[in-house]
């Protein structure tokens, strides 16, 4: 980085580091003056992806498994670079008490559209989680923050993660969440189709046991043509 300044408190790590050793490198330039310094990695799911296909005692990989650690980050770099186990001095899963949340972006976007299962289209859904993102900012400081790319993003990400997907026939291009199991809080125990993944509701045996019965009544209308 080429930075040598002693006010420097936070370093934002827009894109991933390649390496453990380089998040260190890049990390080491803040708090010189001996304050508190904070530095921050943004990770998503295309991170995940890139760095889960290096080798997994490779450097690269290590960079994986730091910023998706649920125990001590601190400690991760300790063992990447092959040093001794310390008292951790501040991250984030230590203050916390556990691992990092779901993002807030994220969980609002896929709350919104798991209350709403394929209700909205893509431009729809994209167009009310613009208005409902930008509810609390405007109360807050009177300003629009979020904007159509930024939900397309988040949108991009969901998809990515196949967290939600577009529907077909009979509610073609509406969004519902890919795995509604997964996607809502629920102390609700339902069974599940094992083909499609997805909660089997009384509903849902009603039509099938509907439709089994049809069925049999037509293979046994065509057996009873054939043996006429």
């Amino acid at each position: 980085m080429g930075v040598d300044k002693k006010d420097i408190n936070t370093v934002l790590h827009l894109e991933s580091p390649s390496t453990a050793e380089s998040y260190l490198q890049e990390s080491g330039r803040i708090a010189r003056d001996g304050s508190i310094g904070k530095a921050i990695l943004l990770w998503n799911y295309a991170d995940h992806k890139k760095f889960s296909t290096y080798p997994k005692h490779s450097r690269e990989y290590k960079m994986l498994l730091f910023a998706e650690s649920t125990t001590c980050r601190r400690q991760v770099l300790l063992d990447a670079l092959g040093a001794e186990e310390a008292v951790c001095s501040g991250c984030d899963v230590c203050e916390r008490g556990g691992k990092a949340p779901f993002a807030y972006d994220l969980d609002l976007a896929l709350s919104f559209i798991t209350k709403n299962r394929k209700m909205y289209g893509y431009s729809q859904t994209q167009a009310l989680l613009e208005s409902e993102f930008n509810k609390k900012d405007l109360a807050l400081f009177g300003l629009r923050i979020w904007d159509q790319e930024d939900i397309q993003a988040i949108l991009s990400e969901l998809k990515s993660r196949r967290l939600i997907k577009k529907c077909r026939w009979p509610w073609k291009g509406r969004l519902t969440c890919e795995k509604f199991m997964n996607c809502v809080n629920t102390a609700e125990k339902m069974p599940l189709d094992k083909k499609k993944e997805r909660p089997v509701t009384e509903a849902h045996l009603k039509i099938r046991r509907s439709f089994m019965f049809n069925r049999r009544k037509l293979v046994n209308k065509i057996i009873g043509k054939i043996k006429a």
